[in-house]
Order: structure tokens, then C-alpha cells, then sequence
């Protein structure tokens, strides 16, 4: 049950880190941007040194206590560690191949990708999904938003 107060205690702390760092510290701060302070530093240096040392702290906190909470569940840890990061680095690799190959190649792989690994077994499912939303997004953008969509560095 610790775990509950410990991760939203962490919840909390990353908002106000955000927070702090991206409106309070510019607006604040930023008269005094371009001064020195007695050590040598910027102005802006030591609160913003203090605010991303938080927010390391806080993630680490958010970490620890999902990582009590599946201990607690009998979650098996090597699925627990490693889910989080294969996620993360296909959203990397969708950034990636977006930029290359633009929205409409990129974005298939990815649903069809991010659709497997979050536990899709049906493949007419997946494509089917996959079909209806990349026409229903780029209908969406372009003609109703009159948005581009990236096209791409390979495909340009």
C-alpha cells in the first residue's frame, strides 16, 4: 500500500518540476539572465540544477515504488524492466522514421509494431485497425485541419 502515496508523491513532484522549470524559472529569472552571481555561474544555474536533480529523484521514486507495487503482485520483474524500455525506443524509432520516411510509411509500422507488443494476437484486427485509422488521421489533418502531415526526408 506504500507504494500508492510513494508514486503519486512522485506524480506530484515531476509536475512541479516541469512546472518550475519551464514557467517559473524563465519568467522569474530571466531578468537576471545574462548576470553572474558571485560564484561565477548564471542566475538561472542553481535553481535549475536543484529542479532537474528533483525530478531524476522523483523519477527514481516513480520507479521504485512500480517496482515494489509488481513484487507485491508477483509480476515477473524481467518483463516488468524490460517492457519500458522497448516501448520507449520503438516511440524513438517512430520519431526516427518519421522524420525519414514520413507519416504515411511510418506510421503502419509503427501501429502494427506498438499492436504486437502490447499483446494484439488478432492480424486481421491489427490491419484492419491499422486501415481505418491512417485514412481517418490524414483526412482528419489535411483537409479538415488543412495540416500537412510530414512527408519525409527519403520520400521528398
Amino acid at each position: 500500500m506504500k507504494y500508492r502515496s510513494s508514486f503519486w508523491i512522485g506524480i506530484g513532484l515531476v509536475f512541479f518540476c516541469l512546472f518550475f522549470y519551464f514557467y517559473l524559472t524563465p519568467y522569474q529569472i530571466d531578468y537576471y539572465r545574462g548576470k553572474l552571481n558571485m560564484s561565477g555561474f548564471p542566475t538561472h544555474f542553481y535553481p535549475n540544477f536543484l529542479v532537474v536533480l528533483l525530478f531524476i529523484c522523483s523519477l527514481i521514486l516513480i520507479y521504485r515504488s512500480l517496482s515494489s507495487y509488481a513484487q507485491e503482485k508477483g509480476v515477473d520483474k524481467f518483463s516488468f524492466h524490460l517492457r519500458p524500455i522497448i516501448l520507449s525506443g520503438t516511440f524513438f524509432g517512430y520519431i526516427v522514421l518519421l522524420d525519414l520516411f514520413g507519416f504515411l510509411i511510418s506510421t503502419p509500422v509503427f501501429l502494427v509494431v506498438m499492436m504486437l507488443l502490447l499483446g494484439a494476437k488478432n492480424l486481421i484486427k491489427i490491419i484492419l485497425v491499422t486501415g481505418i485509422f491512417i485514412p481517418f488521421v490524414y483526412y482528419l489533418f489535411n483537409w479538415f485541419l488543412r495540416l500537412l502531415l510530414p512527408v519525409g526526408r527519403l520520400i521528398y
